[in-house]
């Protein structure tokens, strides 16, 4: 048999691809390949990962046309693109249909690998065989039977447990080692931790020797940018202007012969698909719904003519968009916050896949944390869901280049701090000068603080004066009234704060849609503000200005306010030294460019305020100061405590 060389497959590259050369990083992964090793290859979402094996494939089967490629995919509607891309592209056949048709069924199972591997001139027509973990595992002895010449495992990510894609089928993927022990595996995924990479060596049994090729995840012509979500009626026009204006008029295009430019808005639910579609075609936006809950014609349909440049936009759940490899797309938007930074980083990966630059804009309220967290709960691995809701809002909110941090996340950090140092298309932070040392409009988890003011909310079915009114604790004749009626519960709870500050945080909440008013001009809690109030996720708002707590009244201490609750709604008060770990808290993730709540949550910062420890075995004991938050924060906390201790025993306030 002739050796197959690197240049049998660059003619391969020329003749049946018609390009000149390799993109950045298949070439290594390629030549690997055709050397006999095992390959994984984590390039992001556009970088050519289907060229990787199909190179190799095309090349041996060249050189023996019984030996295919088994190419292993998680969809079989992304199974029905790839062959009708390969059909179109290289004017090759592949038998998708054979293993399925196949099934459990011996006899079947014969005739479809006499069909695969009878060297004919159909047989040598198909170089690759398509099938998803569910057919292979269904195929049975057939597989065993097919004479393979490499075995490619797309979105190999599935495969690990320590991903948010893992699919249990993927782990019967090991047996194909066993099966064909000496045919290089290629693994292919655009996301993958240090982790998840661990986990796909092992579990499809990559050989040693075998290359991690892995690019880096900075894309430099994507224009990364966050923004706060108003509400789909407020921020309809807003995302309607960035659809038609990236890229210019789809008008202009179509009569210069060119494709217009396409986008992506990506929405947390099916109901939410729907009114953003509308919404769209209502401002002029060609505009279609995609999600689980449509018919499989209609998915087809409307997928079909996004890929084929005759729709502008797709309105989706994040059932779209796997294997879809549309140049065109100028434009993605995430209404709401992603479940993951890897589920992110791949959506934003379906932009300017040909190299032009891209708007990715990711809007984002609190109430999107707390329905992440509930879903999160419901989730196979709840504590996993969990983390990648905590590094989503923590991406949402750097204080820093969006792109440093997207980089940072998957250990691909080269030093940059900035988008003008990394070169390429600046980011939002980096544009508004927030990519350097500037310091940018903060985020605070106000929890307590704000589940206090939405439960008086809640009980107050009135206007936003009489609920602050009675929140703080006043007694004009109309709250005297209500007090009476409520039997004075929760009258006052926010009475240690200043009257200012809880008007603001009410703008802030209804700003953030936890609150709605109705057609009579009542504050009410809307869907998202019950489900914030009966949970314990973040509540993350821009950073309201703390004004000084008013005096005590004449004549003595400070009462206990009524109704049981406090300024954070859970009974305690804002003593001193609260109000200074709490300053203290801000100040802490303004340096770190994180949200307040990473630093340490609000029930530790009221379990040290009311405990004072004095050593660090007592700080320990503190519910929410774990081993690690006293490594980084425990010296500094001590100090706090020392401190204020020191001042109130020299005004008499207290004996050490």
């Amino acid at each position: 048999m002739t050796k197959v060389t690197g240049s049998m497959a660059e003619r391969v590259l020329q003749e049946l691809m018609g390009y000149s050369s390799f993109r950045p990083y298949q070439e290594t992964c390629v030549h690997r390949l055709l050397e006999g090793c095992d390959v994984l290859a984590v390039l992001p979402t556009g970088g050519g990962k289907s060229a990787i094996y199909q190179i190799p494939a095309l090349t041996l089967h060249r050189e023996d046309a019984r030996r295919r490629c088994l190419v292993v995919s998680p969809l079989l509607s992304l199974i029905d693109d790839q062959m009708a891309a390969l059909n179109r592209r290289f004017r090759v056949d592949a038998a998708a249909g054979e293993l399925l048709r196949a099934g459990g069924d011996e006899r079947g199972q014969l005739a479809a690998a006499a069909r695969l591997g009878d060297g004919s001139a159909a047989a040598a027509a198909a170089p690759f065989v398509f099938t998803t973990p569910e057919q292979l595992k269904a195929a049975g002895a057939l597989v065993a039977r097919l004479p393979l010449c490499l075995i490619a495992v797309d979105e190999a990510h599935c495969i690990s447990s320590h991903g948010r894609a893992f699919r249990e089928d993927y782990r019967e993927l090991g047996e194909l080692r066993r099966l064909h022990p000496a045919v290089p595996i290629c693994a292919l995924t655009a996301t993958a931790s240090s982790d998840v990479s661990r986990d796909v060596v092992s579990l499809l049994g990559l050989r040693a020797g075998h290359a991690v090729v892995r690019a880096p995840v900075d894309r430099p012509n994507l224009r990364l940018a966050v923004a706060l979500r108003r509400g789909l009626q407020q921020d309809a026009p807003e995302l309607a202007a960035r659809l038609l204006g990236s890229g210019g008029s789809g008008a202009a295009a179509a009569a210069a012969g060119q494709r217009a430019p396409q986008g992506i808005v990506y929405f947390q639910t099916r109901a939410e698909v729907e009114r953003g579609a509308d919404a769209l075609r209502q401002l002029g936006v060609d505009a279609e719904a995609y999600h689980a809950g449509l018919e499989p014609p209609r998915r087809r349909e409307v997928q079909e003519r996004f890929v084929a440049g005759r729709l502008r936009c797709i309105a989706a759940t994040v059932a779209f968009g796997m294997g879809i490899d549309v140049p065109g797309v100028r434009c993605v938007v995430h209404y709401g916050l992603p479940s993951s930074l890897e589920s992110y980083a791949q959506e934003i990966g379906r932009a300017g896949r040909d190299g032009a630059a891209a708007d990715c804009v990711l809007y984002w309220a609190s109430g999107d944390a707390s329905a992440r967290g509930r879903g999160g709960r419901q989730s196979l691995d709840p504590e996993l869901a969990g983390q990648g809701l905590r590094e989503v809002l923590a991406f949402v909110q750097t204080s820093g280049c969006l792109r440093r941090h997207l980089a940072a996340h998957f250990e691909d950090e080269d030093g940059a701090s900035s988008c003008a140092a990394r070169g390429g298309e600046a980011c939002g932070h980096c544009r508004e000068g927030r990519g350097g040392a500037a310091r940018p409009q903060l985020f605070v988890d106000y929890g307590a603080r704000a589940r206090s003011l939405l439960a008086t909310v809640q009980l107050v079915r009135a206007g936003a004066t009489k609920q602050l009114d009675y929140h703080c604790g006043r007694h004009t004749k109309e709250v005297e009234e209500l007090r009476a009626r409520l039997a004075g519960a929760r009258h006052g709870a926010g009475r240690d704060g200043d009257p200012a500050f809880w008007k603001a945080l009410h703008r802030a909440l209804q700003a953030d849609g936890l609150l709605e008013c109705n057609q009579y001009g009542a504050c009410l809690l809307s869907a998202a503000g019950r489900a914030a109030l009966d949970g314990e996720e973040p509540i993350v708002l821009p950073e309201l200005p703390e004004l000084p707590a008013p005096p005590p009244p004449q004549g003595g201490e400070r009462k206990r306010p009524r109704g049981g609750g406090g300024g954070g709604g859970d009974g305690r008060e804002d003593t001193p030294l609260r109000v200074e770990l709490g300053r203290w808290r801000r100040a802490e993730a303004a340096t770190r460019g994180c949200p307040a709540f990473a630093i340490l949550g609000d029930r530790a910062l009221d379990g040290i305020a009311a405990a004072e420890p004095a050593d660090a075995g007592a700080l320990l004991a503190v519910p929410g100061v774990g081993p690690a938050k006293l490594a980084a924060y425990g010296a500094r906390l001590l100090e706090l405590v020392r401190d204020h201790g020191e001042r109130e025993a020299g005004r008499g306030g207290r004996c050490l």
